[in-house]
């Protein structure tokens, strides 16, 4: 049986903003007004610190999930690093880039444990095949790839992405120059370090 492989659509910076000010209108339309922002490292955080800006709230906290390969297939576990915060009587806003496997569960377990008032989530893409779904979201998709800003060298380095992206260059005007400007830019500054 022939399975068809997922689709990536890429995502840039002004996309990026453009979907925080849809879904930060979604948390506002909705009455909720969390006292603290967790962004699941590391795709939530740069969606997470827009929303602080979005939500006028001033606390943001990571929360590092570790729920991906051998953890995830033998041992069902995940591993959670946080401060030990004072979450109680607070409002809590979980926030990740894509949901699409067990660590957006995983997390609000965890933050139930220091005993919030409430806990919603919010992940900027749902991934319909993942089963749980978040209080908010932008777009539904099912079986496609996602390609941010913060994971796009990540991806290039895959196969697949790196496919994609080359008939994405054949498709669209200007894409390739984009591409090697931000090649020359991210290479430019891991050497000034």
């Amino acid at each position: 049986m022939n399975e068809k492989k997922p689709d990536f659509e890429i995502i840039s910076w002004e996309s990026l903003r453009d979907l925080v000010e849809i879904i930060a209108k979604k948390v506002k339309e909705s009455g909720y007004k969390p006292d603290i922002i967790i962004g699941l490292a590391r795709g939530g955080w740069a969606i997470a610190r827009l929303l602080c800006d979005y939500l006028t709230v001033k606390h943001f906290v990571s929360l590092n999930v570790n729920y991906w390969g051998v953890l995830k297939s033998s041992h069902d576990k995940s591993n959670l690093f946080i401060l030990n915060l004072n979450l109680s009587k607070r409002r809590i806003l979980i926030v990740d880039d894509v949901y699409k496997d067990r660590s957006m569960e995983k997390s609000v377990e965890f933050v139930k444990k220091l005993k919030p008032i409430e806990i919603r989530t919010l992940a900027l893409i749902y991934n319909e095949d993942s089963g749980f779904m978040p209080d908010y979201y932008t777009k539904k998709i099912s079986r496609k790839g996602m390609i941010f800003p913060w994971n796009f060298m990540e991806e290039m380095r895959k196969n697949e992405a790196i496919r994609h992206v080359k008939t994405k260059l054949n498709q669209e005007e200007g894409i390739e120059e984009k591409l090697e400007e931000l090649r020359r830019k991210f290479f430019q500054n891991k050497e000034m370090k």
